[in-house]
């Protein structure tokens, strides 16, 4: 099995190198970053989502199935997403754009041969992610935020 760090973390460097989903963020590439559990300090992603800025993104690792077969292991990715307010940014991307920024983000996009995040390979050991869902969600204050489902299949069983 893969370390989910070095997933989670390979999934935000690849985001983090999408120009335009950084500048959704306001230009700071760091509110697009992992959530890690660490007991006692960071171990409640619902408390983690609910202390979200506005926006951000918020990526995390939620487990490991067993697929059984040749590719036996696939991993679930959360993506929680806050977009930023609509009044308060001049470069206001709503949901359903953020999906889209990171679905088809390309690290340079003058670059014909680049291709977006949905067909890399993030580790060498994994194919490509698979979208699972889009969804609203509430927090635990009762506010919106969407989250991207994602799962990553391992190439054979390290």
């Amino acid at each position: 099995m893969i370390s989910p760090v070095d997933l989670v973390d390979g999934l935000v460097t690849a985001m983090q190198d999408v120009a335009d989903l950084v500048i959704a963020m306001g230009g700071d590439k760091d509110l697009i970053y992992a959530y890690h559990d660490r007991y006692p300090d960071q171990s409640s992603l619902q408390k983690a989502r609910y202390e979200m800025r506005s926006p951000s993104i918020m990526v995390a690792w939620m487990g490991l199935m067993n697929e059984g077969g040749v590719d036996p292991w696939k991993h679930k990715i959360s993506i929680a997403l806050r977009a930023a307010s609509e009044a308060d940014d001049e470069n206001f991307v709503g949901y359903n754009g953020l999906l889209k920024l990171i679905w088809n983000g390309k690290k340079d996009t003058n670059d014909a041969t680049e291709q977006p995040i949905k067909y890399k390979s993030i580790l060498a050991s994994c194919y490509p992610m698979e979208l699972e869902s889009f969804l609203r969600q509430t927090d635990g204050a009762g506010i919106d935020y969407f989250e991207i489902t994602v799962s990553f299949t391992e190439i054979g069983d390290e």
